[in-house]
C-alpha cells in the first residue's frame, strides 16, 4: 500500500433537533451569543440559548449580572411541533442565597459588577443539565509598592480570561455602565458556590430494557 495514501477520519455526530430557549426574572443587557436579540423586559423570553442542530454534549454559562435570587426555566420555543406526551418545558430552576453569599464575598470592600454563574450541558440525549452555579465578586482595592513594582515590568496582571460561552443577562438598564477601574487600584475576583434547585420536567430516560425493547421492534429482521 502507498504510504502516502490516507483515509479521512469519519466520525458520527449527534446534533439536537429543536432550539432550546430560556426564561428568565432578570433581563438581557449584553445578547453576545444570543439569538434572537430581544429588548429589555421585566422578564427576559426568548433567548436561544442553544440554537437548533447543536451539538450533543456542549456546555454554555449563563453569567446574569445581578445580586439577587435567580429563578429561570429552559424549555422548547412555542411555535415547535412536539409529540402530544412531551412538554415543552425542560426544566425550572431556583438560585437562591444570592445577596447574603455577595456580602461575604465582598468583605469590607465594594462588589463591583456582580455576577451570579450558571453552567449548564446539554447531554447526549438532548436535554440540558444544571452543572453548576457560583457567585463572583469584582473587588478594587489600592495598590502597594510590591504590586506598582511589579506592573511597572509587565506582571501581576489581575484579569480574568473567559474562554467558555457566555449568555449574559443583566437586571440593569442598557445604559448602566460597569465602575471604571483607578490606575492606583488593582482588581480582585472572589467567587463561591450557590445552591441550585432543579424541577426537571423533561421526558424520563429510557432504561436498558426499553431501549432493548425498542430496538427489537424497530430493527429489521435478520435471516
Amino acid at each position: 500500500m502507498n504510504t502516502q495514501f490516507r483515509v479521512r477520519d469519519i466520525r458520527s455526530k449527534d446534533y439536537s433537533t429543536y432550539p432550546i430557549i430560556i426564561t428568565s426574572n432578570v433581563t438581557l443587557h449584553d445578547s453576545k451569543g444570543l439569538s434572537p436579540r430581544l429588548p429589555l423586559s421585566l422578564t427576559f423570553v426568548g433567548a436561544a440559548i442553544f440554537p437548533c442542530h447543536t451539538k450533543l454534549g456542549n456546555t454554555k454559562t449563563l453569567a446574569f449580572k445581578t445580586s439577587s435570587d435567580i429563578s429561570f426555566t429552559v424549555s422548547y420555543p412555542p411555535d415547535v411541533i412536539l409529540p402530544p406526551d412531551i412538554s415543552p418545558v425542560l426544566l425550572r430552576a431556583n438560585i437562591t442565597g444570592v445577596p447574603d453569599k455577595i456580602e461575604k464575598l465582598k468583605g469590607t470592600h465594594e462588589c463591583h459588577d456582580p455576577t451570579v454563574k450558571v453552567n449548564i450541558k446539554l447531554v447526549d440525549a438532548g436535554l440540558i443539565e444544571v452543572v453548576s452555579s457560583e457567585a463572583q465578586c469584582e473587588l478594587h482595592e489600592k495598590k502597594n509598592i510590591a504590586d506598582k513594582f511589579m506592573g511597572f515590568f509587565g506582571g501581576g496582571k489581575d484579569s480574568e480570561t473567559a474562554t467558555e460561552e457566555q449568555a449574559v443577562f443583566d437586571e440593569k438598564t442598557a445604559e448602566t455602565t460597569a465602575a471604571a477601574v483607578d490606575a492606583s487600584e488593582k482588581v480582585m475576583f472572589e467567587r463561591g458556590p450557590l445552591r441550585v434547585s432543579v424541577i426537571d420536567e423533561s421526558p424520563a430516560y429510557l432504561t436498558p430494557e426499553q431501549k432493548s425493547a425498542s430496538k427489537k421492534l424497530y430493527s429489521p429482521p435478520i435471516f
